[in-house]
């Protein structure tokens, strides 16, 4: 309920407004387990998730790590792509960079990991 309320509070703030049935709530007390894959949050076609990839899943990118990715992880959540062109306070230079990669990306709905992928450890 804290994840939803903070995503909610996120997107207003942002002046987004997210479609209806973007959360998919559980019943109460229902925690959803470390090892658990859910697959509504996994991304498909070897596209990276935007609003569960971790800052360091953009190395991948030639240019996107670590500024552009950090820009792009501390904003969001994103309903589409080119919410970041809006929402991620990129330079020209950097959303010339993202532009150039943006058919890898997906969106698909916030999950446990989106308040996770800032500060997930980062093994250089």
């Amino acid at each position: 309920m804290f994840l939803k309320k903070a995503i909610q509070s996120a997107s207003i703030g942002a002046g987004l407004a997210l479609p209806s049935g973007a959360f998919a709530l559980q019943p109460e007390g229902y925690t959803i387990p470390d090892s658990e894959v859910v697959d509504g949050q996994q991304a498909t076609g070897n596209r990276l998730d935007l609003n569960s990839a971790y800052v360091t899943d953009y190395k991948q990118f030639r240019g996107l790590y670590p500024t552009v990715a950090g820009k792009i992880a501390s904003n969001g959540p994103y309903v589409s792509t080119s919410d970041v062109k809006k929402m991620a306070k990129l330079t020209e230079k950097e959303m010339k960079i993202f532009k150039q990669y943006e058919k890898e990306f997906v969106v698909l709905p916030p999950g446990r990991q989106f308040l996770e992928r800032v500060n997930a450890r980062q093994s250089t």
